[in-house]
């Protein structure tokens, strides 16, 4: 299952953020004034000393990943837009049938205003962690 198979390559790579950040698959991410609670399939959270009281929030996410193969439009067309209300920084597509992985920055309430494609060969820094570089070619596998 090529979805399973990039959550899997994604959360070895993320991993690579420590101490700066902690990253987590599939799990809730709760956010503001929302009914439901969307679960992305990475995310990598500030990295804070109170996460032993409380589980982290929304506004403690620099970075969401959304794997779609079968949900590219509502991962695009509702989730997106939803991180980018919340101001979530830096949220990611990964578009496996396209093999192109789409990074949105500077959110705004209805969008977010930068959004680039980055296809194999190409190298994605993301904006919290900007030394660190992943290859889309090691997120696609």
């Amino acid at each position: 299952d090529r979805h399973f198979l990039c959550v899997m390559f994604l959360g070895d790579l993320l991993s690579e953020l420590k101490p700066k950040g902690i990253s987590s698959l599939q799990g809730p991410l709760r956010l503001p004034l929302q009914e439901s609670v969307p679960q992305p399939d990475a995310v990598v959270f500030r990295r804070r000393a109170d996460f032993k009281r409380r589980p982290p929030r929304g506004k403690d996410a620099l970075l969401v990943v959304e794997v779609s193969d079968s949900t590219l439009a509502y991962d695009r067309d509702v989730k997106m837009p939803l991180y980018a209300k919340v101001g979530i920084p830096e949220a990611w597509l990964v578009d496996l049938k396209a093999e192109t992985i789409f990074v949105h920055r500077r959110p705004s309430p209805e969008w977010y205003q930068d959004v680039r494609a980055y296809r194999r060969g190409e190298t994605i820094y993301p904006e919290a962690f900007p030394e660190t570089g992943f290859a889309v070619d090691e997120i696609l596998g």
